[in-house]
């Protein structure tokens, strides 16, 4: 295998070896969980834990003022950014309903890498920013995902805390 590499635009070393560009184009081979609807099948059994809360008339996690009135999914339409689960909790017609506006994903990696982090984080601050679908008295946001990595965890816990000192 050649050493030689091939220019590179905007690269200030002007080169990639093809052992790099292999090495690329491996990386971004989508894994078999991904391209087998893995995300999806995670995604809608979360959203049809809820849907069964909702049935049997229990409290949500994170909301504990009553049971789930209504469940919005791809929200997207209604204008919301942080879109796979809206949950109403409580009747709009009181003004004193909540929302949980969540994002669902199976694996998330919490760091300032992660192209999938920032657009979470990005679509939660749209939302949180915008009066006319988020309260900040009484609304949530979630990023609802499986289990998480020890060293994502104790990330998980500094930005809590760093959220609970904030005001």
């Amino acid at each position: 295998m050649s050493k030689r590499g091939h220019k590179v635009p905007g690269n200030s070393v002007g080169y990639v070896t093809l052992e790099q560009k292999r090495r690329d184009s491996i990386d971004t081979v989508p894994n078999p969980f991904s391209t087998g609807g893995g995300g999806m099948h995670f995604e809608v059994c979360v959203q049809a834990l809820f849907v069964a809360i909702m049935l049997a008339k229990g409290n949500t996690p994170g909301l504990q003022t009553g049971p789930i009135t209504k469940i919005k999914l791809q929200g997207r339409f209604a204008g919301y950014n942080t879109d796979d689960l809206i949950i109403f909790v409580g009747e709009a017609s009181d003004n004193k309903h909540r929302k949980i506006l969540g994002q669902i994903r199976h694996s998330i990696s919490i760091t300032e890498a992660n192209l999938m982090f920032q657009e979470v984080i990005e679509s939660a601050w749209k939302d949180f920013g915008n009066a006319e679908i988020f309260k900040k008295d009484r609304d949530i946001l979630a990023l609802i995902t499986g289990p998480l990595s020890s060293t994502d965890t104790n990330d998980v816990r500094t930005i809590l805390e760093w959220s609970r000192s904030a005001e």
